[in-house]
């Protein structure tokens, strides 16, 4: 036990420590070396090894997954259904286009196949340049933490392939830069550019949690139009949007998201069940087979989860009041993105890219004297873990691990957020007396 406390203070002191040295420094060399391993790579053996080497499940030709937007551009100009086929992708992973029908826009740009090596590049550096200056000044210890997270396997999966998933951090890291304007012209146009991000993706529509930063009277305004207008999308979409969720994947390793722990769960008591010789429809009666089955399930343990958050929240109410919220806007995009898009689908690794977000505010929580400190510190841990423990959780004891650590950041989401709402909404989500809303 004093060993861990040990570790503990450690880990409190290098991140409170302060130094004139930038720990941004730190990122960018660690990203540098990084990168160029993979160039030099190319001198002695082929792309594809040397990536999976590093831990990076990669195909055989880079930006993979932006060659089906760019051929799926390409073919769509010649009058092909390219969410029935797409000839003009030269390889053979999802050759169907898997992607909202607004990307198919870009073909008036006259964009193909022969662009995507550029256009990937492009994406990528803009992306890390977003992530550099999103960051702020760190002393060594958050740059080490920084250049873990950055150079990670999941976070390099969705480089390595050039997913779409860039542009949106792009464009939400350009709506958190114009989102402290203190004209209300530029935070209008922060709100759409989460709107416009949504309908690129729609799991992005779980960051109008940024709106919150506003008054109640412009939130409800801005929230009821902005949630209009993409609803108003989703049903004129809908049919698309059903061809785009057939023809994309869902798995369970190198991937987050609610059904993955269950579903495994489950097939895994199952299993066990059968050699002891029960017959199956015993074990039917026992654990909950069919979809819907699950997500009554599922929604049993959020609930009773989220009401024993509900009540520790109650209980240190009054102590909460005097967190700090440096860096609530940006903590509140990611954390948001993270909770939607594992309670609604399996996401790909890849899209925990959006943690990034989450860093700053989890790290000046770890710096204070708060009830979050340990929480906070816990959360790095879990978050640092699971963008690398997926190079071997695929199965067994680390899959569980991987999938328990993603249900942990899960709920230190949803508590942290509920902590810091707004005053004006905690009156509105919860019965406070007037006496306590005043402290």
């Amino acid at each position: 036990m004093k060993f861990i406390l040990g570790i503990y203070n450690y880990i409190i002191y290098q991140i409170k420590k302060t130094s004139s040295f930038d720990g941004r420094i730190i990122v960018i060399t660690c990203l540098s070396i990084y990168f160029l391993m993979i160039y030099s790579s190319t001198l002695f053996t082929n792309y594809y090894d040397f990536w999976n080497l590093l831990g990076v499940p990669a195909r055989p030709y880079p930006f993979g997954d932006l060659w089906v937007i760019t051929s799926g551009i390409e073919c769509h100009r010649l009058g092909y259904n390219i969410y029935k086929e797409n000839p003009c992708n030269p390889w053979p992973y999802f050759a169907e286009f898997n992607y909202p029908r607004i990307w198919l826009s870009l073909t008036n740009l006259g964009l193909s196949s022969s662009h995507t090596i550029l256009l990937g590049t492009s994406i990528i550096i803009i992306f890390l340049v977003m992530v550099l200056i999103s960051i702020k000044n760190l002393n060594f210890a958050e740059g080490l933490i920084y250049s873990l997270v950055l150079c990670s396997p999941a976070v390099m999966l969705g480089i390595e392939r050039a997913n779409n998933d860039l542009i949106i951090f792009i464009i939400l890291s350009i709506s958190l830069l114009l989102i402290n304007s203190s004209q209300i012209i530029w935070r209008l146009t922060s709100y759409l550019l989460l709107l416009f991000a949504a309908i690129l993706k729609i799991y992005p529509i779980f960051a109008l949690s940024l709106i919150l930063r506003e008054s109640r009277r412009k939130f409800f305004i801005i929230t009821t139009f902005l949630t209009g207008v993409f609803v108003s999308y989703l049903i004129a979409e809908f049919n698309n949007f059903k061809q785009v969720y057939l023809a994309t994947p869902q798995v369970n390793y190198w991937s987050y998201g609610s059904k993955i722990l269950l579903s495994s769960l489950f097939n895994h008591i199952k299993a066990i069940i059968k050699t002891l010789g029960i017959n199956k429809q015993s074990i039917y009666r026992v654990l909950p087979d069919s979809f819907s089955q699950k997500i009554i399930l599922l929604l049993a343990i959020v609930i009773f989860v989220s009401c024993l958050i509900y009540i520790l929240y109650k209980l240190n109410y009054q102590i909460n009041e005097n967190i700090n919220i440096n860096f609530i806007d940006a903590f509140r995009l990611g954390a948001s993105i993270y909770i939607g898009s594992f309670l609604i689908t399996n996401s790909w690794a890849y899209r925990l890219i959006f943690l990034i977000f989450t860093l700053p505010q989890i790290l000046s929580w770890m710096k204070k004297e708060s009830c979050l400190r340990f929480l906070s510190m816990f959360s790095i841990l879990a978050i640092i873990l699971t963008v690398w423990i997926k190079i071997k959780a695929v199965a067994g004891l680390l899959f569980y691990v991987d999938q328990i650590m993603n249900w942990v950041i899960l709920f230190y989401f949803i508590y942290t957020l509920i902590l810091t709402l707004p005053q004006w909404f905690k009156k509105q989500l919860f019965i406070i007396d007037n006496k306590a809303s005043q402290l």
